[in-house]
């Protein structure tokens, strides 16, 4: 290999090492629509059930656990939205305090609509998130119909009408991603998933059904283990219980 050769690719593997390590850590926090989101994004996520403004300790004590530096991806509001939304805003700027004090870029996704009595609530919250988030280091990012008609369409949400499918998260993700990578944010690019196993040759097809011959019938299995929640089947919505009625 000439010298000139041997330059050209250790420029490309520096450029390949570049990509890869310009990748923004992320970070997933607040209620059960934040599990989907971690799910869609990939991301590390301390999200989980029941998470709220109004009890802000909660989403205070997650965003504390982020890396200075780290782009946090709040999903808080839909919780709240169940009963009475006011007096929420002096939390709201505790949330915010607490997220410049870590030294983290919070990205606060708010309540979408919901099929229940309640959306007018939710409508209203996303209104006053918008309102108090504007001018501070937050990126707002509404999941109301308003702003994008995909996300109170059925088809991607949950039976529940609170959550979402996969389809719905991913959808989520995508809004919340392409408002941070606006700002700065560098999504890690996933590596292209294999098209399918590999086909089999003849000898081992061969040897495959061999096998099957020779083994012995297997006593009745005892109870499956249970499927795991952090990797949904396409198309499955996330199970956390939606918010309390």
């Amino acid at each position: 290999m000439s010298g000139f050769a041997r330059l050209v690719l250790l420029s490309l593997v520096l450029c390949g090492w570049a990509a890869a390590a310009g990748a923004t850590p992320g970070f997933v926090t607040g209620d059960s629509l934040g599990v989907g989101v971690s799910w869609a994004s990939k991301l590390r996520s301390v999200a989980k059930n029941s998470v709220s403004i109004r009890a802000m300790a909660t989403p205070i004590e997650q965003i504390a656990q982020a890396e200075p530096g780290t782009w946090v991806f709040l999903s808080l509001g839909t919780n709240d939205a169940v009963g009475d939304i006011n007096g929420l805003t002096a939390n709201i700027d505790k949330i915010v305090a607490a997220a410049d004090n870590a030294k983290v870029t919070l990205v606060w996704m708010g309540p979408p609509c919901v099929f229940k009595p309640w959306d007018k609530n939710a409508i209203a919250l996303d209104g006053i998130l918008k309102e108090k988030l504007q001018g501070t280091s937050v990126i707002y990012v509404s999941m109301e119909q308003k702003d994008d008609p995909l996300l109170c369409d059925r088809a991607v949400r949950a039976p529940d009408g609170v959550h979402f499918t996969m389809s719905g998260y991913n959808h989520m993700w995508s809004l919340a991603r392409d408002a941070a990578a606006a700002k700065g944010f560098i999504a890690e690019v996933a590596s292209a998933a294999p098209e399918g196993p590999p086909k089999a040759t003849a000898t081992h097809k061969a040897k495959k059904k061999k096998k099957r011959k020779s083994r012995k019938k297997a006593p009745a299995a005892g109870t499956p283990a249970a499927p795991s929640e952090a990797a949904p089947p396409s198309g499955a919505a996330p199970q956390p219980s939606p918010p309390p009625q």
